[in-house]
């Protein structure tokens, strides 16, 4: 008898539920990177559809305009389509800040000692100025367009009988991006006061002392000239 045949043939017929299984291992294999990749699909369409499941996100609105180096524009979905004008009613300022008035430009001294005046534009980097018990208005005025801050400093005569002098500080640049900051302030000149200064007047018959009073409330210095023509009490007014 040929009993290695009769052996393989044994051994093989005890192998057949093995292969049997490992076949539908092979099959099921298949199945499931069949459905791995149905799902990875499913959840880059669910991805997608969330991404406009709004009214907003639906209807997509595309904007352009005639000019985009003046005005550029996006459109959300809600926004009517059709042509649409911008008329523009004021440009952007560049900020002013002022000193209080001061006597002279150029012979009283702005600060007692030495120290500095710093400022910074927007976010930009602070501009340190040196100043001493010598420095007068103009020398300051002159340090500041020296500096390179980004600011022109200039000096305004108020037409004031006392104290006509004031510092301004102009940004050279528009915009709420560039908003003059004072950092530091070793002078005597005050940019930020909201006080009203000591009354003037051309002339007074009266038996008491013409005085000023009330409250301006702001962010940088003004001048206002108020006029009483007879007898009697000033009226209140909203600046």
């Amino acid at each position: 008898m040929d009993w290695d045949s009769i052996i393989s043939q044994l051994m093989a017929i005890e192998r057949r539920p093995v292969e049997m299984l490992e076949s539908r291992q092979s099959e099921y294999q298949t199945k499931l990177s069949a459905w791995q990749d149905i799902n990875s699909k499913l959840l880059a369409l669910q991805s997608t559809v969330q991404s406009m499941d709004t009214k907003g996100e639906f209807l997509v609105r595309q904007a352009s305009s005639s000019d985009e180096d003046i005005l550029t524009a996006t459109a959300q979905g809600t926004a009517v389509s059709g042509p649409h004008s911008i008329v523009v009613t004021q440009l952007a300022q560049a900020h002013k800040i002022a000193g209080q008035g001061w006597a002279d430009r150029d012979t009283t001294a702005v600060a007692s000692s030495s120290g500095y005046f710093k400022f910074k534009v927007g976010s930009g980097d602070v501009t340190s100025i040196s100043v001493t018990s010598s420095t007068t208005l103009e020398d300051l005025m002159s340090a500041i367009n020296s500096s390179g801050g980004d600011v022109t400093a200039t000096i305004l005569n108020d037409g004031s009988d006392t104290n006509p002098y004031r510092l301004v500080l102009t940004a050279n640049e528009s915009g709420a991006d560039n908003t003059i900051q004072i950092t530091q302030n070793d002078t005597q000149l005050n940019f930020s006061t909201t006080a009203i200064d000591d009354v003037e007047y051309d002339s007074w018959t009266g038996s008491a002392t013409a005085t000023s009073g009330g409250t301006y409330t702001g962010s940088v210095n003004k001048t206002f000239s108020f006029t009483v023509d007879s007898g009697g009490t000033l009226g209140t007014d909203t600046i």
